[in-house]
């Protein structure tokens, strides 16, 4: 053993989750017994770590709860989308169409994404940098179905089969202009204002020349760790749409809206 190897008398180990999840045996959110400190996400809120959030606390519906406090609808967004869906035209195999909960979530979405185009504009114009950082917003799906329904809105992006110059049938993006009429966020060629992370995306990755599947995905993680940093491939996204990559372990700054 090497002399440092011999002097190491014990280790630290930093989690954002330091409590038994479900299905392992132990009580569901009870803490990991071993744990000789805890900085809760209220005390990083108070500190100033972390951002200060902002929830929907009432809308125009006046709609109540179970005990009777008001209970406005993009509070529980999901739970809202889940009992305005046609059980009859809004499933296939017991499941939303993806469609059909875009639609449903398009209201809340065009809120939050008027509510991210106002602090955009609002750092443009103050700021002395002529292409500054942008604010970014998250958008999290619980599928990657949904995931491209809502990225191929937003971006205006999308992979279309074309004649090709041989005459065969291939795939290439098209660029429509975003769907819901926020051009900041649309791609175009060459630019890339919002982009996809999802599982089903990275096993997919098609590419051209000779780059590899797997360097395309390394690229493409690479542009997630760069986001909002200057010099980086992500420096001038401005929206993300992912499943579950995002959760844990990922530092951006700049994110404002989720």
């Amino acid at each position: 053993q090497s002399p440092l190897r011999r002097k190491r008398t014990g280790a630290i180990d930093l989690s954002a989750t330091p409590f038994y999840l479900a299905n392992s045996g132990y009580p569901e959110g009870s803490p990991f017994p071993w744990l000789v400190s805890d900085f809760g996400l209220v005390d990083a809120i108070e500190s100033g770590i972390v951002k200060v959030p902002r929830l929907p606390v009432k809308d125009d519906i006046g709609a109540k709860d179970d005990a009777g406090r008001p209970d406005p609808k993009y509070f529980r967004l999901w739970a809202h989308i889940k009992e305005s869906l046609n059980p009859n035209s809004d499933y296939v195999a017991k499941r939303p169409k993806p469609t059909a909960l875009y639609e449903h979530a398009q209201g809340a979405l065009l809120t939050l994404t008027a509510q991210w185009k106002e602090r955009f504009d609002k750092l443009r114009n103050e700021s002395s940098d002529p292409d500054p950082i942008p604010p970014v917003m998250i958008i999290v799906c619980d599928s990657t179905d949904l995931s491209q329904v809502i990225f191929e809105n937003i971006s205006g992006e999308k992979e279309e089969e074309v004649l090709g110059e041989d005459g065969k049938i291939v795939k290439k993006k098209i660029f429509h202009g975003s769907q819901i009429n926020f051009p900041d966020l649309a791609n175009s060629e060459g630019v890339q204002h919002t982009f996809r992370i999802d599982s089903k995306l990275l096993a997919k990755i098609e590419t051209d020349g000779e780059v590899t599947k797997d360097e395309a995905a390394n690229e493409l993680r690479e542009l997630i760790a760069s986001v909002g940093k200057r010099g980086g491939k992500g420096e001038q996204v401005r929206c993300v749409v992912s499943v579950s990559m995002l959760t844990e372990g990922w530092d951006a700054s700049n994110v404002t809206h989720v």
